[in-house]
Order: C-alpha cells, then structure tokens, then sequence
C-alpha cells in the first residue's frame, strides 16, 4: 500500500508501513546529493525525467527494499501521469545516454 503527499511543493511517495519514503521532483530542477543513507532513481515520462530521492532505508538495501520502492514508483507514475510502464534509472540520463531501464 503506498500513498502520496505534497509537502514543500515536493511529492512524496510513503510506503506505507515502513520508513522509506520517496521524494519526486523534475531533473532539470532537481537539487539532490547522493549519499549513503539515499538511493536515487531516475524515471522517463514521455520525454520528461524525474528524480526519485529514496531516503531512510538501511545502508545495505534489500533486494525485498528495493523491490518495494520499484513498485511503489510504478504505481505512482500509473496514478500521477497514467504510465504504469514508466521506464526507470539508475543513473542520471543526463551523463549516460542509451542507459538500459530497470525492470
């Protein structure tokens, strides 16, 4: 189960039941610093990238982890832009063109 909220004009993604949540913005306006505590992802909509900030999740993140934040922004890209298939990053598209998705 997930949910969305709005805060500080940002969209956050709550899995709901655990402490990971899922801070959305657009790359080109994205301020964000990779760390240990933050897994990023990157997500094409129709031509449009996103930046998904991952926050407290433990420091070895688990495949079982991973796979609930995966989910989770499937669903929020069916719910918020009606694209269940939207394609994810692992790296910023912006110094690595052609990157392959992430199932």
């Amino acid at each position: 189960m997930f949910s969305v909220e709005v805060k500080n004009s940002y969209d956050i993604i709550r899995i709901v039941g655990s402490r990971i949540f899922i801070r959305v913005h657009p790359l080109l306006l994205a301020r964000f610093k990779e760390d240990d505590h933050t897994l990023i992802f990157y997500g094409e909509d129709r031509g449009d990238f996103l930046v998904f900030e991952v926050s407290l999740m433990s420091r070895d993140h688990t495949a079982l982890e991973i796979a609930e934040v995966t989910t989770a922004i499937k669903w929020y890209a069916s719910v918020k832009f009606d694209n269940p298939q939207m394609q994810l990053l692992s790296e910023d598209p912006r110094s690595t063109p052609n990157l392959p998705a992430i199932d």
